[in-house]
This record gives C-alpha cells, sequence and structure tokens, in this order.
C-alpha cells in the first residue's frame, strides 16, 4: 500500500510526528496508511484550511488506490 501511494503521489513515505489512530488499526491486523491533502501546521487549528488546488491531486491518488485494490484483478502469484 506504501508503494502505491508512493508510485501515485511522487513522495516517497516518511515518517511523521503527530498522532493518529493508525497505530490502534494496525493491532487490529489492518494495514494503516496515514495520508491526505493539506499542511500539517495547519491542520486541526483554529481557522484550518485546505487550498483548492489540493483536493484534485487526493481525488486522483483516491482514485488511483481504488482502482488498483477494487477494480484491477488480483495478480495470481
Amino acid at each position: 500500500m506504501v508503494r502505491l501511494a508512493e508510485q501515485l503521489t511522487g513522495h516517497a513515505a516518511e515518517a511523521v510526528a503527530f498522532a493518529t489512530e493508525a497505530p490502534y488499526l494496525q493491532q487490529l491486523g489492518c494495514e494503516t496508511l496515514v495520508l491526505g491533502p493539506g499542511d500539517i501546521a495547519c491542520a486541526h487549528q483554529p481557522d484550518e484550511y485546505l487550498d483548492l488546488d489540493r483536493i484534485e491531486p487526493t481525488v486522483n491518488l483516491l482514485r488511483g488506490m481504488i482502482e488498483h485494490y477494487c477494480l484491477q484483478p488480483a495478480s495470481r502469484g
């Protein structure tokens, strides 16, 4: 999942210094990936905003992931 996100975004995955529910979901056996549009510096702050030019790339990323995992036949290897 991480490799696909890297491929679709053109950015390498990296560790982040903020909390999410991802570790708890991983303990339940779910693969997790924390990603999204915007800038973490303004996320979850008063007057939080999202630049409109960040929406289309995020929609394209989600479409690519849905297509890969939900619409393409599973490889048999």
